[in-house]
């Protein structure tokens, strides 16, 4: 990102700029990710495929909590926000390791 000279800079820049992420609220996130692993286990969406629409469901849920107004989810005492986080990086991830069922609605133009 920086306009520099220096060599390693200018090969550091074409890495993976994570220094970029917020971290406080990937430690919620972390949090979330280690509730469910209890529940589930861990990276449980790669070893059985698992439907879209659970993970919407379960995002939908949670953000709409918070957006009536409560703030922490209180089965696993943590923000409803790193959920809806922790399900999109769950879609995302089955979806770049092939093990998501895609049953989103279709559109009118498909997909």
């Amino acid at each position: 990102m920086a306009n520099s000279k220096n060599p390693k800079q200018q090969y550091g820049d074409k890495k993976t700029p994570f220094f970029l992420i917020p971290t406080l609220p990937l430690a919620d996130v972390a949090w979330v990710m280690k509730s469910g692993a209890k529940k589930y286990n861990p990276f449980n969406w790669r070893k059985t495929k698992v439907y879209a629409s659970t993970y919407i469901s379960a995002t939908q849920r949670h953000f709409f909590a918070w957006i009536e107004g409560e703030d922490v989810d209180p089965e696993s005492k943590r923000h409803h926000l790193a959920h809806v986080i922790a399900n999109i990086l769950i879609l995302l991830d089955a979806a770049m390791t092939r093990t998501l069922i895609d049953d989103r609605p279709k559109t009118h133009k498909g997909r």
